[in-house]
C-alpha cells in the first residue's frame, strides 16, 4: 500500500516537472514546508566511478520538521515514464541502487538549513547509456506517514550518463629499414603495427631522417592515405626515401599518433647506411690505384737500396 502511494507521489512530481519544462528550470525543489537544492543532478561517469553529491534542505516554517529520504528509478517505455522499485531492479541498470543516502530521520529545526551527502557508486557492470532516478524527501512524524503525505514530498531528479569505455591500444611490432646498408636510392622502411584494442584505428605520423651530424635530411609521411587498422589486425606500412645523393650513416625516427577518445603516441628509431655503388666503385678504384702506386714506389725504393749497397760493398769472387 505504501509503495503504491510512493509511486503515485513520484508520478505527480514528474508530471508537474513535465508541465514546467517550457520555463527556465528552478534551482531548488519545494513544497511550501521545505526546499531542496539543487532540484536536478546531472552527471557523466564511467563504470566503477564514484560521484559525491551534496543536497541542502531548508525548513521554510517556524516548526520542527521530520524528513525521510527514499529513491526510485525512472525509465522511459513507449514514450511514457515508468517507475521501477529499486528492490526489483537489476543492480547493473538501477541508478536508484547506485545512490547512497541516509535513510534515517532528518530533523530540521525552524528555518534551519542542513546539508545531506549522497554518493553515487556506478555499478561495475553498468552499460553505456542514460540512467534516471529521483530522490524523494517526505515530511511526516514517521516514515510510514511521511511516505503517504503527497503534499509533504519534494523530489530531486537524478540523471547519470554512463560513457562507453573504449580501449584503444596499438603495439609497434617493428620499425626498421629493409636492410642495414643501401647502395643507392630509394631507401625503404617497414613499420608493423598491431591493433590490440576494441576499436578500429587510423594511425598516422611521419619518419624524420637525420645525418650523422644531427642535421634533418627529410620527413616522410606515414599512412597519409588513412588506411584503417581493424580490431586485432596486424598491418605493415612501407615508406621510402628518394634523394639525389647521400652517403654515410643516418638515423630514422618514427613518430605516430592514434586514438579518438585520447591521442596516444608510438615512437621508434633505427640506424642505416647509404653507400652508393658508383661512389663505392670510384673509391675502390682510387684505393686500388693508391695501393698499386705504393707497391711500385716501395719496390723501386728497395731496388735503389740494393744497388747502392752493391756499389759500396762490391762482392769479391774468391774463386779467382
Amino acid at each position: 500500500m505504501h509503495t503504491q502511494t510512493a509511486i503515485k507521489i513520484i508520478l505527480c512530481s514528474i508530471v508537474v516537472a513535465g508541465l514546467c519544462a517550457c520555463v527556465p528550470p528552478a534551482t531548488h525543489a519545494q513544497n511550501g514546508l521545505f526546499t531542496v537544492r539543487p532540484a536536478i543532478i546531472d552527471e557523466k561517469a564511467k563504470a566503477r566511478d564514484m560521484l559525491a553529491e551534496s543536497l541542502t534542505l531548508a525548513n521554510a516554517t517556524d516548526r520542527t520538521l521530520l524528513v525521510y529520504a527514499s529513491v526510485a528509478n525512472v525509465a522511459m517505455k513507449d514514450g511514457a515514464q515508468e517507475f521501477l522499485d529499486p528492490s526489483q531492479a537489476d543492480y547493473a541498470s538501477s541508478l536508484a541502487n547506485w545512490i547512497e543516502i541516509s535513510r534515517g530521520v532528518i530533523e530540521l529545526a525552524p528555518r534551519e538549513e542542513k546539508k545531506i551527502d549522497a554518493l553515487i557508486r556506478v555499478n561495475l557492470r553498468a552499460r553505456p547509456g542514460m540512467y534516471h532516478a529521483v530522490i524523494l524527501f517526505h515530511e511526516g512524524p514517521t516514515r510510514e506517514q511521511a511516505e503517504s503525505n503527497a503534499n509533504g514530498t519534494v523530489s530531486v531528479a537524478v540523471n547519470v550518463e554512463v560513457a562507453e569505455i573504449v580501449k584503444e591500444y596499438v603495439s609497434l611490432r617493428e620499425f626498421a629499414p629493409q636492410a642495414p646498408f643501401f647502395f643507392g636510392f630509394p631507401v625503404r622502411f617497414v613499420s608493423r603495427l598491431e591493433n590490440r584494442g576494441d576499436r578500429a584505428i587510423v594511425p598516422h605520423g611521419e619518419i624524420r631522417l637525420y645525418d650523422r651530424r644531427g642535421h634533418e635530411m627529410a620527413t616522410i609521411p606515414v599512412n597519409a592515405e588513412g588506411k584503417e587498422l581493424a580490431i586485432h589486425e596486424t598491418k605493415t606500412f612501407e615508406q621510402q626515401w628518394q634523394a639525389d645523393n647521400g652517403f654515410g650513416r643516418y638515423t630514422a625516427q618514427l613518430a605516430l599518433e592514434y586514438g579518438s577518445a585520447q591521442t596516444k603516441t608510438l615512437q621508434g628509431d633505427a640506424l642505416f647506411w647509404v653507400i652508393p655503388w658508383k661512389g663505392v666503385a670510384i673509391a675502390f678504384g682510387i684505393l686500388t690505384a693508391a695501393i698499386a702506386g705504393f707497391m711500385r714506389a716501395l719496390h723501386r725504393h728497395y731496388e735503389k737500396r740494393i744497388l747502392h749497397a752493391r756499389k759500396r760493398h762490391p762482392v769479391i769472387d774468391l774463386r779467382k
